[in-house]
Parts: C-alpha cells; structure tokens; sequence
C-alpha cells in the first residue's frame, strides 16, 4: 500500500509543479508585458497615449467635416469628454494585453532589455517624431497611389463606384481636378 501511495504521490508531484510554474510563468509573462506598455506606450501618461491614438482616428472624421477652428474645438472638447469614461488603468491594461497576446515571455524580455539600453532609451524618445516623419514621407506616395487606384476603378470598374457614398466619390474626384 505504501508503494502505491508512494508512486501516485510521484506522478501527481511534476503536475502539481508544473501548474506552479505554468501559473508563474503567466505571471511573469504578463509583468513583462506591463512594464513594455509602461515604458513603449504611455511614456508616463497613458491618458495621454490615449488621446494620441484617438486624436489620429478622429483626425480624418474632423478633416471630413471641414471644421472651422471653433468647430474644430467643440468637436475635441466631445472628444475629451467622451474619453473621460476611459481611465489610465483600462488603457494600460488594453496594451499589456496587447503585448502579452503578441509576443512570448522571451520576446519581451528582449524587448525590455533592448529599452533599457541608450539606443532603447533613444528609440522610445523619438519614437513619436519618427512616426510623424515616417507619416510626413510616406504621405506622398499614399496620395498617388490613392490617386491611381481611384483612376483604375473610374477607368476599369466604373459599378464599383455606384454604391459609394457621396464623400467618397468626391475624395475621389478630388486628385484630378
């Protein structure tokens, strides 16, 4: 009886270990992801990260309006009113599963160390200037192909167009007048 004891306590201990170590491997998988959304999104201030990321979505819904400045500055205080409802933590738990969801534990350990670095240090500093200028560049050649293809379809595919909304048809005859 002692043996059977003996080898059922045998088999059950590497699960019962393993379940730990699964559970803290998940554990530190997710304090990795959190402190990479401390350090890569919010930089400090999620609530500023948020509005950021919001701030481009809603960019092109104020372009379509064609707002004048104080309609486009009762259109950013909704904006900011709206946002209210969404505290830091809830943006900081969005992106730490953002994190944890894309990449493995050794991933972002990697990424950690590589933004603990001066090079990391300096990426993280001018990760929004780059991103602008990245935008500023390439903007152009989105602009001429946005161009062509509306060409192609008015060429080519002309029923493609009979259910488009109106704003769409204008921003596509736009680029050739």
């Amino acid at each position: 009886m002692k043996r059977i004891a003996t080898l059922v306590f045998l088999m059950i201990s590497p699960l019962a270990a393993s379940g730990q170590e699964t559970e803290q491997a998940k554990e530190e998988h997710g304090r990795i992801a959190r402190q990479i959304a401390d350090l890569a999104e919010a930089e400090g201030d999620p609530e500023r990260a948020l509005l950021d990321i919001m701030a481009q979505q809603t960019e092109a819904i104020a372009k379509r309006l064609k707002l004048d400045a104080q309609g486009k500055q009762e259109f950013d205080g909704i904006v900011k009113e709206v946002m209210k409802d969404y505290p830091a933590e809830l943006v900081m738990t969005k992106f730490t599963e953002a994190y944890a969801s894309t990449y493995t534990t050794d991933e972002l350990k990697g990424i950690l160390a590589f933004y603990e670095t001066d090079a990391g240090k300096a990426f993280l500093k001018k990760r929004k200037t780059l991103n602008s200028e990245m935008t500023r560049q390439i903007g152009t050649i989105a602009l001429v192909i946005g161009q062509k293809i509306a060409m192609q379809i008015r060429e080519k595919s002309p029923h493609l167009l009979k259910n488009a909304q109106p704003a769409t048809r204008k921003a596509e005859e736009k680029p050739s007048e």
